[in-house]
Parts: structure tokens; C-alpha cells; sequence
């Protein structure tokens, strides 16, 4: 949790207006006639704060809805990786895997392809949270990217999903020039508990 959490903060750092966007009014709230009520009232500041103008209070705002898993919001985040902001699109994209909805997975696949690194970063983190099994090949293509936080949220995410079909693209990591990447690969590795990859490891030793 804590690497996932380095690799969060790597990638917001490389995240640097944004359009107007038109949010759902009306989203579903299965809950009590209290619960209804509460949950509208906080969906309803929702869309108050990213209609603000001012940056902070539209990220504050998105990142609430990833920590406090506000499933109703789900559709706006959908909206947001439509954001020609990349710093929205970013944050959505964390936000998107903090909720745990398996539906976010082929937005964020799609968002692997994002023009920007530090979205393509985001989406491949969340889709390591959520296990994504069917983001393998592209999290594997993904480790050819030219941005080395993309490659690290790529190899992390990996590792987390745990896939043997990961092993070999991560063993050539290993020989990355960035040390940094091949930090990550030989720790993702260590998760997969690779024993095909020892011989590779034992000439970083003293690099790690």
C-alpha cells in the first residue's frame, strides 16, 4: 500500500483550465428516504464544487469522491476522463479505482491511450487496484511507454494483479536505464515470486 501510495503522489506531481462539462441531475440512490436525502444533499455540493472555477475545489472535490467511495458519483467521474484538462483526467482516474467498480475498467483500459503521461499513469494504478485481469496485455504494452512513471505504475500494477504472462516483460526491465524502473521490476518480481528471474537479479544486488 505504501509503493501505491509513493506512485499516487509521483504521478499528481506530473499533473499539471478545464472545459465546462454537463453532470447527470439525477443519478439513482437505493437507499432509505434519510439516506436519500443526505446522499443528494452531498451529490448536489458535488457538482457545486466542480462547476467552481477555482482548480483546488474541483480536485479536493474529486478526490473526496475516490476516499469516500461515493458509488452515486460514478457517472461524473466518467464525464471527467472527458476533461480537456489532463489534471482532471488524472484524478478521475485514481478516483475511478479508489471506487472499486469493476464498470471503470475498460474506461480506464482506454485511458492507457490518454495523450498525457500522468493519466496514463493514473488509469494503469487503478487498474492494479482493481485487479484488473483483463487490462494484462495492455498494462504489458504499457511497459514500453516513453514516460518512466507510466512504466512504474505499469509494473507495479502487475505485480498486484499477479499474472505469470507478466513475468518475461518484466524480467526486460531489468536492463531498463532508468534505475528506478528496474527497482520496481525487481519488487514486482519478488511479488510474482518469479524463480526464473534470479538469474537476472543476483547482478543488481549490489545496484539494490
Amino acid at each position: 500500500m505504501l509503493k501505491e501510495i509513493i506512485i499516487t503522489n509521483l504521478i499528481l506531481a506530473s499533473l499539471t483550465g478545464s472545459s465546462s462539462l454537463e453532470f447527470p441531475k439525477n443519478p439513482e440512490f437505493n437507499l432509505t428516504s434519510r439516506a436519500v436525502i443526505k446522499q443528494k444533499s452531498i451529490y448536489q455540493t458535488i457538482i457545486e464544487n466542480l462547476n467552481n472555477p477555482n482548480f483546488n475545489v474541483k480536485a479536493r472535490t474529486i478526490n473526496q469522491i475516490g476516499d469516500e467511495k461515493i458509488t452515486s458519483c460514478f457517472e461524473i467521474l466518467q464525464i471527467l476522463l472527458k476533461s480537456d484538462d489532463h489534471r482532471i483526467r488524472g484524478m478521475a482516474a485514481i478516483s475511478l479505482g479508489k471506487l472499486e467498480n469493476k464498470e471503470a475498467i475498460p474506461l480506464l483500459i482506454l485511458s492507457l491511450r490518454d495523450d498525457h503521461p500522468g493519466v496514463r499513469g493514473s488509469a494503469a494504478l487503478s487498474l492494479g487496484r482493481l485487479k484488473a485481469t483483463e487490462s494484462i496485455d495492455d498494462l504489458i504494452t504499457a511497459l514500453n511507454d516513453k514516460d518512466h512513471t507510466v512504466i512504474v505504475s505499469a509494473t507495479y500494477s502487475l505485480g498486484i494483479i499477479a499474472s505469470p504472462k507478466a513475468i518475461k516483460p518484466v524480467i526486460n526491465l531489468l536492463t531498463h536505464d532508468q534505475p528506478e524502473i528496474r527497482e520496481n521490476a525487481a519488487w514486482v518480481l519478488g511479488l510474482l515470486k518469479a524463480q526464473e528471474a534470479l538469474p537476472f537479479l543476483e547482478p543488481l544486488s549490489q545496484d539494490l
